[in-house]
């Protein structure tokens, strides 16, 4: 797609001002570390940053050095996470930050200045990550996918607890005012889907297993039939990814040369499965989910145990349960790398509208029940 001057002057006037945010962004996270080593990997990386800056300005007139992007949330949360958390948490999640803006800006590393500052900033967050033999990040990649059932069971668990709750609450406390009432149903709700998203995800996920597993089974049996053809096979897969004809088939045929190999080899090219996690495990992806939905599923209940007034429990439970989405939202905006602020308003959104809709329902069966 062509764009005009004023979108690329615009475009970097923005990259300018985030580069400017990130330099002292993260000359600030070090200040927060008691280990100079650390340190000075956060004074290297806003180096970088400043120097990108310092590299866009001069292609562009309109940029003073008044520029400036707003405060941003997640520079708050950065800098009080930095306090608390190990450097190599706060380093994953910056790395993972770092990796969206390259993903979505791949142009800008046409200036190979721009390049080698970005793939020195990497370096430096693979290092704070304590990761720095991978410099792509595989080491991790490869354990959220060996966690993957159980990272989004909690995550849904967590989402599906709170929004359902806080909703049944709602419904049942627009149509009662007996406390007492509205605690028995938000305690059913919190049981009741506990068990049921663990009862739903162990089958989920040992099912996925078995289907695998199965898969894996039948490639050993084609590899041992039918040998000739999976070599073909393979070297084909090998020329798709770019490999003259010749020398997929030699590497193809070194690698079927040891059957333990060809299959790992078929199983990952041919199927994109990892034979050694397959799907995860069906027991972590369980109690993930059932530990994560009595988490979130919990905090609407609260109020109604301390036998507080209708309109004060109906207050407190919302207020509780609207900042505990909000933080569940900005959380996972943190550790995605995504926008923790829309986050957490996207939850609370969700959660709102879902809460209301359940109120007025709740209030006019209520009041039909009564009349």
């Amino acid at each position: 797609m062509n764009h005009g001057p004023n979108y690329w002057a615009s475009r970097l006037i923005r990259e300018v001002a985030d580069a400017r945010r990130n330099s002292k962004l993260f000359e600030a996270l070090a200040e927060t570390q008691s280990d100079q080593s650390k340190a000075e990997l956060f004074r290297r990386i806003s180096r970088n940053e400043a120097e990108m800056s310092e590299r866009w300005a001069e292609q562009i007139n309109s940029v003073g050095n008044n520029q400036r992007r707003p405060w941003s949330f997640s520079y708050a949360l950065y800098t009080w996470s930095a306090r608390i958390l190990p450097p190599h948490i706060v380093g994953r999640s910056l790395r993972r930050r770092h990796t969206r803006w390259l993903s979505a800006n791949n142009d800008l590393l046409n200036d190979p200045a721009v390049k080698i500052t970005s793939a020195d900033t990497v370096d430096a967050l693979n290092r704070l990550s304590e990761d720095a033999a991978d410099h792509g990040g595989h080491t991790e990649h490869g354990w959220l996918a060996s966690q993957s059932g159980a990272l989004r069971a909690g995550v849904l668990g967590m989402n599906d607890g709170l929004v359902s709750n806080f909703s049944l609450t709602m419904g049942i406390a627009g149509a009662t005012a007996d406390a007492s009432t509205v605690l028995l149903a938000g305690l059913a709700g919190l049981l009741a889907g506990a068990l049921s998203m663990a009862a739903g995800e162990y089958v989920s996920v040992k099912s996925q297993n078995e289907y695998y597993a199965n898969l894996v089974r039948w490639e050993r049996v084609e590899l041992s039939l039918w040998h000739d053809q999976e070599t073909d096979e393979l070297a084909a897969i090998f020329v798709a990814k770019g490999l003259e004809p010749k020398e997929a088939t030699t590497l193809a045929e070194r690698l079927m040369d040891d059957p333990e190999v060809a299959l790992d080899t078929h199983v990952r090219e041919e199927l994109g499965i990892d034979p050694g996690t397959l799907g995860g495990s069906p027991w972590s992806a369980a109690i993930s989910s059932l530990l994560a939905f009595a988490a979130g599923a919990v905090v609407p209940v609260v109020p109604y145990i301390f036998s507080l007034a209708s309109t004060t429990a109906i207050v407190i439970s919302a207020i509780s349960s609207l900042m505990a989405l909000s933080a569940a939202g900005a959380w996972l905006g943190w550790v995605s790398g995504s926008n923790a602020l829309a986050g957490a308003v996207r939850m609370a959104l969700i959660g709102t509208g879902a809460a209301t809709i359940t109120y007025l329902l709740g209030t006019a069966v209520g009041t039909q029940l009564t009349t």
